[in-house]
C-alpha cells in the first residue's frame, strides 16, 4: 500500500512538471493580426448555431493580436508559438481568473509564467498554472470526449497534426467547437484532433 501511494505521488509530480512536447509554430502567412470579415462572421455564426454552446463565456484571444503578439516567450514571440499560452489564457479568463487584479490575457499570463517557472525554453509547462489558479492537470489523452461539456474540466485540443493548440468550448455529434488563437477555424471534427490536454477545476 505504501509503495502504491508512493508511485501515485511520483506520477502526479511528473505530470505537474510535464512540458509541451514541441513548439507549435503558426504558419508565417497567418502571423498577422486577424480581422473578421462579413463572410467569416456568418460562417462562424452558422457553425456556432449547430454546435452546442458551453456554459462558460470564453473570450477569443488571437496570438498575433497587436496587444501581445510581439511579446517574447524565450526566443520566439506569442505570435509565432503562443497558441497554447493563448488557449490557456482564454480558459483562465473564462473561469474568472485574474493576476494582480487584472483579468488574465496573453500578455498578463506570459509575464506571470516567465516569473513562475511556466516555460522551459519556448515550451509551456502544464503544471505551472495549477496551484495559483485552482486547477489540477490530468494529462493528455487521445480521446477526451468524456470530458466535454463538463464544467468541472477544461479541454485544450491539439490539431493540425500536432502543430497547433486550441481551446475547446463545447462538443456535439463528433465536432468540437473551439476558440482558435491562430486560424479562423471555429470547429474541428474528432478525426482532426490529435489529442487533448485536460485540467480539472479544484
Amino acid at each position: 500500500k505504501v509503495l502504491f501511494l508512493t508511485l501515485l505521488l511520483v506520477a502526479a509530480a511528473f505530470a505537474a512538471g510535464e512540458a509541451q512536447l514541441q513548439e507549435a509554430e503558426l504558419q508565417k502567412e497567418f502571423q498577422v493580426e486577424y480581422t473578421e470579415g462579413s463572410y467569416d462572421y456568418y460562417l462562424n455564426f452558422l457553425k456556432g448555431y449547430f454546435v452546442e454552446e458551453s456554459n462558460r463565456n470564453y473570450p477569443l484571444f488571437k496570438q498575433c493580436d497587436s496587444r501581445w503578439g510581439s511579446d517574447v516567450i524565450n526566443t520566439k514571440t506569442l505570435c509565432q508559438v503562443g497558441c497554447l499560452e493563448n488557449s490557456v489564457s482564454m480558459a483562465l479568463n473564462g473561469l474568472g481568473k485574474s493576476i494582480d487584479g487584472t483579468p488574465v490575457n496573453p500578455h498578463v499570463l506570459n509575464t506571470w509564467l516567465k516569473g513562475h517557472g511556466g516555460y522551459t525554453g519556448n515550451l509551456f509547462i502544464w503544471g505551472s498554472v495549477e496551484s495559483s489558479f485552482s486547477l489540477s492537470y490530468q494529462g493528455q489523452f487521445k480521446d477526451v470526449t468524456g470530458y466535454a461539456n463538463n464544467d468541472s474540466y477544461v479541454v485544450i485540443l491539439n490539431v493540425h497534426n500536432g502543430g497547433h493548440w486550441v481551446l475547446a468550448t463545447s462538443y456535439s455529434g463528433g465536432t468540437w467547437k473551439v476558440n482558435d488563437p491562430g486560424y479562423q477555424t471555429t470547429s474541428y471534427t474528432n478525426s482532426e484532433v490529435s489529442l487533448g490536454a485536460v485540467y480539472k477545476l479544484r
